[in-house]
């Protein structure tokens, strides 16, 4: 599903952001990373008489004054994004809230990136800094939202401006952001510094068994060349395994960065992983010194990074923003398997029968699938053990059930 924020947001951040006649600051609210990477690079397509730079909060790294000032010496139109402050904890709100003056007194325009949940936390921890914003501005998902009936998920439904809500019996969370009402679902999984790592995207969860296994105990080694590439055809459950497994392993490291590949051009990739590390870039984005800092910042600090969906498009240039490793473990996704600096490959292959039929039991029932048996086995083999075929198919027979319309597997 694409990204959908709401755009009228980024015309009205624009206009503070050009207009604003001393220092300001905002918080920008997203729920995925790749709507903030999105905001972010249309912001600098739209504003390029502004130099964009970013810093990352973390545990023991609260107080950006030093990094302002810095700032205010090399150009005067500068916008800095703000990561991670919900991850520094109650000791970076008492900074922000004790040194709120000092902030006021930069000629910076600066954004807080953070997610909905949060919101209420900066109001209650650092009321007056919150009081002195002068905007919020919602990219979050606020197209589609998860909701709960009776204790049961209903599905989607569809909110803005224009539409209306009516249901009974909704258990939520509703929390007023920039004058309209919206109800959430609960955050994605946060790592200690980086950020997010992706939500899971299929309906359940099914055990890849001994793959499983290989990948954590290869993801747990201590002190060894960790580069690994878990491969596969198309839709048989790379990403999904990716962030099972991460969840499970990252507290063994100091931080975890995510990155979607995809057919992002190397400079697009590298500008992504800088501005999520909180590295300053230059005003002429040299290349060069991209590669360079990326590399120096993952020198000393022990990170997972995964690299996900890697393609043709950026290949040649892998080596420019693998992180080194020792200190750092890397774990791509890939269609790919032979691919250059990899001292590990790890193939996923498709379900196996019982596998299969377990995934089709947590969409149609147990009881479905213990009744037709015989035909369960059969779509699971027309599906060619696929997971995302199946699910694909399974849902489609979950929407003909109650119909005349003649339910076939």
């Amino acid at each position: 599903m694409p990204d959908i924020f709401d755009k009228s947001e980024l015309t009205d951040l624009e206009v503070l952001l050009k207009h604003a006649q001393r220092g300001c600051w905002v918080f920008a609210l997203y729920d995925k990373r790749s709507t903030l990477s999105k905001v972010s690079e249309q912001l600098r397509k739209d504003l390029k008489d502004f130099l964009f730079v970013g810093f990352q909060f973390r545990k023991d790294v609260v107080n950006p004054l030093g990094y302002l000032k810095v700032m205010k010496n090399k150009r005067e139109n500068t916008i800095v994004f703000f990561y991670g402050i919900e991850d520094a904890g109650d000791q970076a709100l008492k900074f922000l809230e004790y040194q709120r003056e000092e902030f006021a007194s930069t000629s910076h325009r600066l954004i807080f990136w953070i997610s909905p949940s949060y919101r209420p936390n900066i109001a209650k921890s650092a009321p007056n800094f919150w009081s002195q914003r002068s905007g919020v501005f919602n990219f979050s998902d606020i197209a589609k939202i998860t909701v709960s009936v009776g204790g049961d998920v209903s599905g989607n439904l569809i909110i803005g401006s224009e539409n209306a809500i009516n249901v009974r019996g909704v258990t939520e969370s509703a929390i007023n952001i920039a004058g309209r009402d919206i109800i959430h679902a609960p955050s994605s999984s946060r790592d200690d510094s980086l950020g997010v790592i992706p939500p899971v995207h299929a309906s359940s969860y099914i055990n890849r068994g001994e793959v499983e296994n290989e990948l954590f105990q290869r993801l747990r080694r201590k002190n060894s060349r960790n580069i690994i590439n878990l491969t596969g055809i198309g839709g048989v459950g790379k990403t999904e395994l990716a962030k099972k497994v991460v969840n499970e392993v990252k507290d063994e490291f100091e931080s975890i960065l995510w990155v979607d590949i995809g057919d992002k051009e190397p400079k697009q990739i590298l500008t992504e992983i800088l501005m999520n590390i909180g590295v300053f870039l230059s005003p002429t984005n040299d290349y060069g010194l991209m590669v360079q800092q990326a590399k120096s910042y993952f020198s000393t600090h022990k990170s997972l990074v995964i690299l996900d969906d890697l393609r043709s498009a950026s290949l040649h240039a892998l080596g420019d923003f693998i992180p080194p490793s020792p200190p750092c473990s890397v774990l791509i996704t890939s269609r790919i398997q032979q691919i250059g600096g990899v001292n590990e490959i790890i193939f996923l292959d498709r379900l196996t029968e019982e596998q299969s039929k377990a995934l089709l039991a947590t969409i149609l029932g147990k009881k479905i699938i213990s009744d037709e048996y015989t035909a369960a086995a059969k779509l699971a083999e027309r599906c060619a053990f696929n997971p995302l075929a199946l699910e694909i198919a399974a849902r489609r027979i979950r929407q003909m059930q109650g119909t005349n319309s003649t339910v076939v597997f």
